[in-house]
């Protein structure tokens, strides 16, 4: 995987090592007036998914465009000031999700951040699940069933999840089709059987899109930030590539799974999402070119 690359607006502030000698602010408004032509027209080439980050919540952007999955049974949602709600009261097997449409720029070469933010309450049994799903083909992951239905076994589809019930991150197809990555213990995770309150998640998803061998791939490093109370505050992560063709949606956004044990109540409280379009090589290739040309001119 790539290293994260600087934001373009940072480079504009830090750009005054090759500027001639006037004050920082006529260097920093001159090399945005040079600059601003050249950053434009390939920056709205690096994807097309908006840049911005969500914040749910009745404070914010409320729903923020996306999709909350039909009512279940014993399953609520509400909006609450800064987040979005869903309650699975302890009845039965249920999934949930909260997906957005996201066309991205699939070019070889072009790379996302993906970051999922919750505040979770649960008991760590019953294979209780959250996170974040990539790549979907329908917006609404509700079962149907009993069993869960097709679209909790989504092919084409991957979801990071933190199951509380095994204390594992879990790549996988869909939310129950299989998992795809190395499973990867949350050593700081509760105890399972017990019930835990409001721990913060956010989980991240940096993925390119490359082309090994003559196979268009996407290659994706998964990594969650917890805070959990533990001695080990190490993000877990886990890397997993996949070939493009069979990675084809385009909902993004949260889902999770509860099932009945006699436990606890479920209750995910949705805070933020984003998908973040990187500087690719090329761009950032073109960007050095042209701020060598201008420190020449200067």
């Amino acid at each position: 995987m790539k290293q994260p690359f600087m934001a373009l607006p940072h480079v504009l502030l830090t750009c005054n090592f090759f500027c001639s000698q006037k004050t920082a602010s006529e260097n920093k408004n001159t090399m945005k007036k040079k600059l601003l032509p050249y950053l434009i027209a390939p920056t709205l080439t690096i994807g097309l998914a908006h840049g911005a980050t969500t914040l749910f919540g009745s404070d914010n952007e409320g729903l923020g465009g996306f999709t909350q999955s039909s009512l279940e049974t014993g399953g609520a949602w509400d909006t609450n000031p800064d987040s979005v709600g869903f309650t699975q009261i302890n009845d039965s097997l249920n999934n949930n999700s909260f997906l957005k449409e996201y066309i991205l720029d699939r070019s070889v070469g072009n790379s996302y951040e993906i970051n999922g933010t919750l505040t979770w309450s649960a008991e760590a049994d019953r294979n209780n699940r959250q996170g974040i799903y990539l790549f979907g083909d329908v917006p609404d992951l509700t079962a149907v069933g009993p069993p869960a239905g097709p679209q909790q076994n989504e092919a084409g589809a991957i979801s990071f999840l933190l199951n509380a019930d095994v204390r594992q991150i879990l790549v996988s197809q869909g939310i129950d089709n299989g998992v795809i990555g190395t499973p990867v213990t949350v050593t700081n995770a509760p105890t399972t059987n017990t019930y835990f309150t409001d721990q913060v998640l956010t989980f991240r998803a940096e993925i390119d899109f490359v082309n090994n061998g003559g196979i268009d791939q996407i290659e994706m490093a998964f990594t969650l930030f917890d805070s959990f109370v533990g001695s080990d505050t190490t993000p877990y992560s886990s890397v997993v590539t996949v070939d493009a063709a069979d990675y084809t949606g385009n909902y993004f956004g949260f889902a999770g799974r509860t099932r009945d044990d006699g436990g606890g109540d479920s209750i995910a409280n949705y805070n933020s999402f984003s998908v973040i379009p990187e500087p690719s090589s090329a761009m950032l290739a073109g960007l050095l070119g042209t701020m060598a040309l201008l420190r020449r001119r200067t």
